[in-house]
């Protein structure tokens, strides 16, 4: 755990945690209309089974604030590939490495706070733990503004439906991520989560060495779990069914070395 201004900075390593996450992700997703009902009640993807995939989020006093997960751009590409695959093709022709925000949620929506130190640490984690050129979303229409005047991020291509999330419109957005650290410190967002630039730097190094210390590997038990939970299925019907497909054909998941 890293704490900080009161907030506690935790990585979902154990099945339980993942399992109690996927199922906040599931209800806030089903409420909002981007999930389906379906009789298991979680919201997971085969990229939550890639051992380099992480997903971190904030408690205070024992609560789950919010949750991210940042997926590494591999063998299977990323999930916005299944409608963004040209967009993506675009910014890693030029040698680019990529990472992609998946299941960004802020489930106490009064802790605006601690969802800007979440962002903050999404971008930190693609900058200095995967040293990624790019980090990439798929994102609401709506929430267009706010990742492009705060973040800094830029839209690439046109809106699409996504199946993934009940055929919702979604655009892709893109940030450099060293426009990013060249920008943060006259951002309206560094102003509100860091009092100065040296308190920033020294919760950068803390964060690289939490990643690097406490990032685990998912158990070949529980990625069995997963792939068992998924069966009924524990995912949206799109992500099911892709899933299913490749553990027909024999694809390994990228799990352990």
């Amino acid at each position: 755990m890293l704490e900080i201004n009161g907030y506690e900075i935790h990585i979902a390593n154990d099945l339980d945690t993942r399992l109690k996450i996927y199922s906040m992700l599931f209800h806030e997703y089903f409420k909002k209309g981007y999930a389906k009902n379906n009789k298991s009640e979680y919201w997971f993807s085969k990229y939550n089974l890639q051992h380099n995939t992480i997903t971190i989020y904030i408690k205070k006093k024992d609560i789950i604030l919010n949750t991210v997960t940042i997926v590494c751009r591999g063998e299977y590409g990323l999930p916005c590939e299944e409608i963004f695959k040209e967009e993506v093709e675009m910014l890693i022709n030029n040698g680019h490495t990529i990472v992609e925000t998946i299941s960004l949620s802020n489930f106490e929506t009064k802790e605006k706070l601690a969802f800007e130190f979440l962002l903050i640490i999404t971008l930190l984690v693609s900058y200095s733990y995967y040293n990624a050129s790019f980090n990439v979303a798929t994102i609401n229409p709506r929430h267009l503004t706010y990742y492009s005047k705060y973040l800094n991020y830029n839209k690439l291509g046109e809106t699409k439906n996504f199946q993934k999330v009940n055929n919702a419109p979604a655009d892709f957005v893109y940030l450099k991520n060293s426009v990013f650290f060249e920008k943060i410190r006259c951002s309206k967002l560094f102003n509100n989560t860091f009092n100065n630039y040296e308190l920033f730097e020294k919760f950068q190094n803390s964060l690289s060495k939490f990643i690097e210390n406490n990032h685990a590997k998912l158990t070949e038990s529980d990625v069995e779990k997963l792939l068992n939970i998924a069966t009924e299925p524990a995912m949206s019907e799109f992500e099911y069914n892709k899933l299913q497909n490749e553990i027909i054909k024999g694809v390994e998941f990228p799990i352990v070395n």
